[in-house]
């Protein structure tokens, strides 16, 4: 879970599996930090939370990154 500003508020033991990021290590982190390169330059994270406060959810399947630089698929509903 992120807050408005999009900084890491929540992080459970399945994020910490899928992204290889523990709690302490991911709270407080901005959300670009599982998001691409590509995805970080595009601010797709910045676009999809401004969806979510103006519709009240951001559907998105994308590719993200993990800590070891591997991609893996979210599907976000």
């Amino acid at each position: 879970m992120q807050d408005a500003e999009g900084h890491i508020v929540s992080w459970n033991s399945g994020a910490e599996r899928v992204f290889g990021y523990t709690a302490e290590e991911a709270i407080r982190q901005n959300i670009d930090v599982i998001f691409s390169a590509e995805d970080q330059e595009a601010r797709t994270a910045a676009h999809e939370r401004e969806a979510a406060q103006r519709e009240g959810r951001a559907d998105d399947d994308r590719g993200m990154s993990q800590r070891a630089a591997v991609r893996c698929i979210a599907a976000a509903w």
